[in-house]
């Protein structure tokens, strides 16, 4: 009994911050089910972060000036994330010679060991950064998969809060890409 209590003490802020998600989730996937805000008429600047890759270099959102993200937040656990992960691999395919990137960031409070046998085995092509329980400054995330749209000038014109549909995505991506770098 003694271990027990002892593992629960342990993880306790992991498991605060799984329970956390999971009933943000459940709010937002079973009540609200997905939805997209749309910011496009009044876009706020997306905050510059920093975050350590799977190597443990920094990347910063900055990092991709100029081109279309979505800036997606999963973790290995949650089974929406798991499921659109191959139309995220598809539309990165698709879309990434013409200005598109997906910057993935998880919050597996178990980081890197848990994440890169993950993306190994998933074969998951675009960039993945750690960020575990804490928070992103500029992308509140209140269930899991959240992901923000970013045009070329960073700004966030769509936050979609859960599964998001691949066609919807496709065309909000490929709206952006025709706009170029000028807009």
């Amino acid at each position: 009994m003694n271990k027990a209590w002892g593992f629960l003490a342990a993880r306790r802020r992991t498991l605060a911050g799984v329970a956390f998600v999971l009933a943000g989730g459940y709010w937002i996937g079973v009540l609200l089910g997905p939805h997209t805000q749309d910011f496009s008429e009044a876009p706020r600047a997306a905050a510059d972060f920093a975050l350590p890759d799977l190597s443990g270099k920094t990347v910063r959102l900055s990092d991709f000036k100029g081109r279309v993200v979505l800036v997606d937040f999963w973790a290995t656990w949650c089974a929406p994330c798991l499921e659109e992960l191959p139309d995220l691999k598809a539309l990165y395919s698709k879309r990434k010679d013409l200005g598109f990137t997906i910057v993935g960031i998880s919050i597996d409070d178990e980081g890197k060991e848990v994440v890169a046998p993950f993306v190994d085995e998933n074969q998951v092509p675009y960039p993945i950064l750690i960020a575990g329980l804490e928070p992103v400054g500029g992308f509140p995330v209140r269930g899991l998969p959240t992901a923000y749209l970013i045009d070329r000038r960073g700004f966030i014109v769509k936050k979609y809060i859960g599964f998001k549909f691949p066609e919807q995505l496709d065309k909000d991506v490929s709206t952006l890409l025709s706009q170029g770098a000028d807009s």
